[in-house]
């Protein structure tokens, strides 16, 4: 065997090898239950496209006409199959911690729905990790552009127009009232699909006399020239202020989806373990994403007709927010996030919205789901306030009742759930809240898909 064709038939031998594994693992996890359907949906995608570079890889490598080329440019030609096999692993990897065992199963259909709602042709995938994280990123359109030009194309061009795999910690995923966050995970599929950043960021004013200060600060500690240094600024911020205008408008779409669930959410999340003036290049200070919160809570809901405990809390984060952010490294940023731009994404945000979470809507759900969640009932059912009509809860309306009652009625939800003599821990409370809060999304659910099937029927 001359040394070309050692090369090319390891080549073939070693990617048919992993095509073999890929089939076997895709057939173990077949056997699993995922929550997400998102998870069925790659499944198949992977073992199609793996099926498919197993037969046809040989069949390429063996083709006549191929022997005039030259061994550097048939290795070239078979990398087009091979090379996209450790792809098809990485797409796999996706599924890790998105399993009944590792997800709150509870939860996915409700929030699926929503985010279809809001985002039609989307799928979702919602997996655990043991990051202290909560993420969202597409993969439809990158899975498309690997495949583009390649007979696999059309099989890629099947997979839903947005496909968001969502992540979520593993050790809190039964801390569902911290799932609000998850509507500034939607707020970043909102954020691409209407362009906003084409509307924001030329409206964004960096301030050039601050630049020149900081480029004379700088030309006195290194070589380089002003132009040079010049650049590096400008673009160093240009990037921080993209990535925070992204960040803020998430943050904006999810008050006007979930209403004050993600307000609360990222509170107690961000205030745990983060300076509240702590910044980075990709998000902004957790006192500027609550203030921007805020902000757009008060475009549809009056802080003063909250009752007393939840106004409070309120008013006081209200205070927080406003004091003044310091952060020398990116000084430069922060002033460009002016109270007239963060108004400015809230109404933009607001109007690409066309069902908002109201307060009307927050004030049934209190009384009502919030009332049988505080008597250890599951909040299956509601009154639409619009029609009258009884329905199924929805995933916002119960994460916000859940919200009222351990802001607000944790005491008498504790008093009803013990007994006298057990001194629970406030850890323990909480959790049995939300075990209740869990059951009332799966039954709701189930009240749901019971409603379709007998319409359909």
């Amino acid at each position: 065997m001359d040394d070309r064709t050692r090369i090319i038939s390891l080549k073939v031998e070693g990617a048919l090898d992993r095509c073999s594994g890929l089939l076997r693992e895709v057939k173990r996890l077949k056997t699993r239950y995922y929550p997400s359907a998102g998870a069925h949906v790659l499944l198949e995608f992977v073992e199609k496209a793996t099926a498919y570079i197993q037969t046809s890889l040989p069949q390429e490598a063996s083709r006549d006409d191929l022997r005039v080329l030259q061994t550097d440019e048939l290795e070239i030609r078979m990398q087009r199959h091979c090379g996209r096999v450790p792809f098809l692993h990485d797409i796999l990897g996706l599924l890790q911690g998105s399993d009944v065992d590792n997800t709150p199963a509870e939860i996915i259909p409700p929030l699926r729905r929503l985010i279809q709602s809001v985002l039609p042709g989307s799928e979702v995938l919602i997996a655990s990790t043991n990051q202290l994280n909560y993420s969202i990123t597409e993969i439809a359109q990158s899975i498309r552009k690997v495949f583009k030009g390649f007979p696999l194309e059309q099989l890629a061009s099947t997979l839903p127009s947005h496909f968001f795999v969502i992540t979520i910690p593993q050790a809190e995923s039964d801390q569902v009232l911290m799932h609000g966050m998850l509507s500034h995970e939607a707020g970043h599929g909102l954020y691409a699909k209407h362009k906003l950043s084409d509307q924001l960021l030329p409206g964004i004013k960096i301030d050039q006399e601050k630049i020149d200060f900081v480029v004379r600060e700088l030309k006195q500690q290194t070589q380089f020239g002003e132009i040079e240094l010049r650049n590096h600024v400008t673009s160093a911020v240009n990037l921080t202020v993209t990535n925070w205008a992204r960040e803020l408008s998430s943050d904006a779409f999810g008050v006007h989806i979930f209403g004050p669930a993600l307000l609360y959410a990222t509170i107690y999340y961000m205030s745990s373990f983060t300076f509240l003036n702590k910044a980075s290049k990709s998000h902004p200070p957790a006192r500027l994403r609550i203030r921007l919160m805020l902000l757009a809570l008060e475009r549809s809901f009056k802080i003063e007709e909250f009752d007393n405990t939840t106004r409070e809390f309120l008013e006081s984060w209200s205070r927080i927010a406003k004091e003044p952010i310091s952060h020398q490294e990116f000084d430069l940023a922060l002033a460009s996030f002016t109270n007239d731009f963060l108004g400015q994404v809230v109404a933009l945000t607001q109007d690409l919205v066309s069902h908002r979470y109201s307060q009307a809507q927050y004030k049934s759900d209190i009384q009502k789901l919030g009332e049988a969640l505080v008597n250890i009932l599951p909040a299956v059912e509601q009154i639409n306030p619009v029609t009258g009509a009884l329905e199924p809860t929805s995933f916002v309306s119960i994460l916000n009742a859940g919200w009222y009652v351990q802001l607000a009625r944790l005491d008498a939800f504790e008093k009803n759930r013990f007994r006298q003599h057990e001194v629970p821990s406030k850890d323990k409370v909480r959790r049995e809240l939300h075990a209740i809060i869990r059951k009332s999304f799966e039954l709701s659910e189930i009240l749901r898909q019971w409603q379709e099937n007998s319409h359909a029927a």
